[in-house]
């Protein structure tokens, strides 16, 4: 009994005292298996939350005539007759008398992936089938739904959940689609793998990459400081089990932490606090945090803590040294920090300027294929490349050196590559340069980028994106400038502004004017 009561995890309260009582025949063998009994009750625990005292086993009392004779009468026996079999233990009640049973929720399926961008891009890879979803980035009953569905078309168990055999048909149509790059990261999520140090993922073809290692282990890493940059080799995508592998490889290898220099720099409490508070309201993905840390060269991780402000304001050019990631760090950043870690600067810049942070979008440095551009290449995919791309798909912006002379220049490329991703989405593809639909797009991407980024100096807000902005106005068809003249009138407006910032010494300073003077001309849609 004992025994019992520790297995359940119940104290063991004492015994209890009970008077006991006797019939007058002492000698009655009755009486003394009834004082036999008793006494045994009484050494026993005091069970509190017992349903009934055990059994005891059946026995048979005999007259004394019997007992000489031999064989009981029928008369005499004092067999119990009703006796219940004796029980294995007692039955120990699940609460108290009165208090309810507690009834678990029905359980629901783990989402199995933990990160937004990754939930957005499996909603969008179930959109391609008809889904319907809201890309928002929340693994809901919607989303479930959709994917049991999924899963009963492609004949696998409809689980609801992103396992392995759901994950090999999801891998095996994102790289026929050309989406490799997204695949990687969506199966790394759904295997828990921790790629917070990872700070770009590529799929490594034979003409992107010189391969130092042997292609056998099917990855390869550049390093920016603590932080990687992975080239998965082609052949792992064959399978989520390979490709799992090949992962698990790759990270299994890690940089030796940097030698900490002395922190020379002295910040006041009060500063100190201010320059933690401030980072913390700009930067919110731990990566571009973790980058951050990788520039300055503090210790890695991806806290906003006093070692990263004071190496912060070591960085930071004289005069400026508060160890706040205002623009002006970021563009000293952007212009003399970046070489070696481009992959770095651009998660840190895509997060201080939320850029892209709700799109299907990978942004990586991208030194030798842009395709004859300077700056940067927007790819966008589709299930069918006959067909204009609807809904959110995923994109991948390839930014280019040039890109990185200013952090104006940066922000401003991103956010122009960004409007072409937007307008596709909606269903008006790029198209060739002279169409309709191309001529739209480039405006909006010089709009933006007049509108949304941190300015260049005058010269060149006036003479170089103003003039392209004018120039792509005047080309689109009428039904567009009439849907677009309230964003023609904000470019007008800041344009306009830059003008008095050219003195007419200036040997541009003709250009500028007849560039105001044509704005000026525009007097309607």
């Amino acid at each position: 009994m004992a025994h019992l009561i520790r297995r359940r995890g119940m104290r063991n309260p004492g015994s209890r005292q009970f008077g006991k009582y006797r019939i007058s025949q002492p000698d009655d063998a009755l009486e003394l298996e009834a004082d036999r009994v008793a006494d045994e009750v009484l050494r026993m625990p005091d069970l509190a939350g017992v349903n009934a005292l055990p059994q005891m086993p059946a026995q048979q009392y005999k007259c004394a005539a019997c007992e000489a004779g031999g064989a009981p009468c029928p008369a005499c026996s004092l067999a119990r007759a009703s006796a219940v079999a004796p029980q294995p233990g007692v039955q120990l009640q699940r609460q108290s008398a009165g208090e309810e049973e507690e009834t678990a929720p029905p359980a629901t399926p783990a989402p199995s992936l933990d990160q937004p961008a990754n939930i957005r891009n499996l909603q969008a890879h179930l959109n391609l089938a008809g889904a319907g979803l809201d890309v928002n980035g929340v693994f809901d009953n919607a989303t479930i739904q959709a994917l049991e569905a999924w899963q009963g078309n492609k004949s696998i168990p409809s689980t609801g959940v992103v396992d392995p055999a759901t994950m090999d048909v999801i891998l095996a149509e994102m790289v026929g689609f050309g989406m490799q790059e997204f695949a990687i990261p969506l199966v790394a999520d759904a295997e828990g793998l921790d790629l917070s140090d990872v700070v770009a993922m590529r799929v490594a073809w034979t003409w992107e990459t010189a391969w130092p290692e042997s292609i056998d282990s099917g990855i390869h890493i550049d390093w920016e400081g603590p932080l990687r940059e992975m080239w998965v080799a082609p052949w792992a995508l064959n399978s989520y089990a390979s490709l799992v592998k090949v992962l698990r490889r790759g990270l299994s290898v890690h940089q030796p932490p940097p030698t900490a220099a002395p922190i020379r720099s002295i910040l006041t409490p009060n500063a100190e606090r201010d320059a933690i508070d401030q980072i913390g309201r700009r930067l919110a993905d731990p990566i571009a945090i973790a980058a951050l840390r990788s520039i300055v060269n503090a210790t890695p991780g991806s806290a906003i803590d006093p070692e990263l402000v004071h190496r912060l304001a070591d960085m930071q050019p004289l005069g400026s040294s508060n160890g706040q990631l205002d623009d002006a760090t970021l563009d000293f950043i952007v212009t003399k920090h970046r070489k070696g870690r481009e992959n770095s600067v651009l998660r840190l810049v895509m997060d201080a300027f939320d850029l892209g942070s709700d799109a299907l979008v990978a942004v990586m440095f991208e030194n030798k294929n842009l395709r004859g551009r300077k700056e940067a290449l927007a790819m966008e995919f589709s299930s069918d490349p006959k067909k204009p791309t609807v809904g959110a798909t995923p994109s991948i912006l390839y930014i280019g050196p040039y890109a990185f002379r200013s952090l104006a220049a940066l922000v401003q490329t991103i956010m122009h590559e960004l409007v072409h991703v937007e307008l596709s989405a909606q269903g008006i593809n790029q198209g060739s340069p002279g169409t309709p639909s191309r001529r739209l797009h480039e405006f909006l991407g010089e709009a933006t980028e007049l509108l949304g980024a941190p300015q260049h100096d005058a010269e060149e807000t006036l003479l170089q994106d103003g003039k392209r902005a004018l120039k792509y106005w005047n080309l689109m068809t009428r039904h567009d400038r009439s849907e677009q003249w309230e964003m023609f009138k904000e470019v007008r407006r800041v344009v306009l502004a830059a003008y008095p910032d050219i003195p007419p010494s200036h040997n541009l300073h003709s250009r500028a004017e007849k560039i105001k003077n044509d704005y000026e001309a525009v007097m309607g849609p």
